[in-house]
């Protein structure tokens, strides 16, 4: 996996500063980093719609990656 380094100062630690380049491969480390799950219980209404935002974002790219690879 290539990656490159933004220079945002606000990250903590070099795997935080990491951005592959790839777009497979992005997608995958978002999956990591927003996994499915449910309401937590102390997470307000707004903080688990923002989550479920980002987390239907990542299944559509999820999908169009799958539904590209079964095109070839």
């Amino acid at each position: 996996m290539r990656i490159v380094q933004i220079t945002d100062a606000s990250a903590q630690t070099p795997d935080e500063r990491a951005i592959p380049l790839s777009s497979r491969d992005l997608v995958s480390l978002l999956d990591t980093m927003y996994p499915p799950r449910c309401k937590l219980r102390n997470e307000d209404e707004e903080e688990h719609q923002r989550y479920a935002g980002i987390r239907t974002l990542i299944d559509e790219l999820m999908s169009m990656i799958e539904e590209d690879d079964h095109a070839d």
